[in-house]
């Protein structure tokens, strides 16, 4: 799936590259979803835009080995990368990786809180349980906007981190959420919201990485969970280059030309191997 992209003056979730609704199971296999997205306006017109990559209500998503690179969330409400609305749950992402993902919001409201690479937002009448295991996440962006992270969000739900990597996310100066993980709890959600997370590598474990809101459950099992860095052959600088934007407070286009996002897609994510490299892992 490649440069798909959605764009309307209306409301309504629409997503950028699939849309997958009402089946008991959709398995995705090495996939690869590379440049879609959503367009936004100046306006608030697009409030409801949906996910750059794809949305799925009433299906089990089963992916494995699949890659989302280079796509880009323009909207002024929700969607993220990949949103899961409800009746999802047993959904699955096993070693799939999240590089270069790029999402900025049209208007700035800090109520709002809807988006990441996984956003899990679930529904009234069920606890979506969702696991994300051997997973990549990296060079993921959210520039001026809401209170959002770069890559989980959960909104509705239980959600199970395993085995994963958090690498050189980064959020715009005036979005204060989380850079890695969110767990927010909606005040008419019954069943609770919740994320669980273990053996995973991120750049670090404070609040700053994983937060939740007062009433959201996160658990960061610190005995297996480690801050350092995954020494990837593509540097951190050598992403930000690509972009045009510092590390700190990244500065979004409203959409970046073609050849900015392909560039993007190719940052490499395989491990460095000379013996200086590997002396410095944590």
């Amino acid at each position: 799936f490649r440069g798909d992209y959605y764009g309307t003056d209306g409301y309504g979730y629409m997503n950028g590259a699939a849309y997958f609704g009402n089946f008991a199971t959709a398995t995705l296999d090495s996939c690869l979803f590379v440049t879609n997205g959503t367009r936004g306006f100046a306006s608030n017109s697009q409030g409801n835009s949906g996910a750059s990559v794809f949305g799925a209500k009433n299906v089990k998503m089963l992916l494995t080995g699949c890659e989302f690179r280079g796509n880009y969330a323009s909207s002024a409400s929700q969607g993220g990368h990949v949103c899961l609305y409800g009746g999802c749950d047993g959904s699955e992402f096993r070693n799939c990786v999240f590089v270069g993902n790029l999402e900025k919001r049209v208007t700035y409201d800090a109520t709002i809180s809807n988006g990441g690479c996984i956003y899990v937002n679930g529904n009234f009448q069920e606890r979506m349980r969702v696991l994300v295991e051997n997973c990549t996440f990296a060079y993921n962006l959210v520039g001026s906007g809401a209170f959002t992270p770069a890559a989980i969000q959960v909104n509705r739900g239980a959600v199970t981190v395993k085995n994963c990597i958090f690498h050189a996310n980064a959020l715009a100066a005036n979005n204060a959420a989380p850079v890695d993980i969110y767990v927010r709890k909606d005040a008419d959600d019954p069943a609770g919201t919740s994320c669980a997370v273990s053996y995973s590598i991120f750049d670090g474990l404070s609040s700053d990485y994983c937060g939740a809101a007062a009433e959201g459950l996160l658990s960061v099992d610190t005995a297996t969970c480690k801050a350092g860095d995954p020494l990837f052959v593509s540097t951190t600088n050598d992403f930000f280059a690509l972009v045009s934007c510092g590390s700190a407070a990244p500065s979004l286009p409203r959409m970046p030309v073609n050849d900015t996002n392909d560039k993007i897609s190719h940052c490499g994510l395989a491990l460095k191997s000379d013996a200086a490299s590997i002396a410095k892992i944590v």
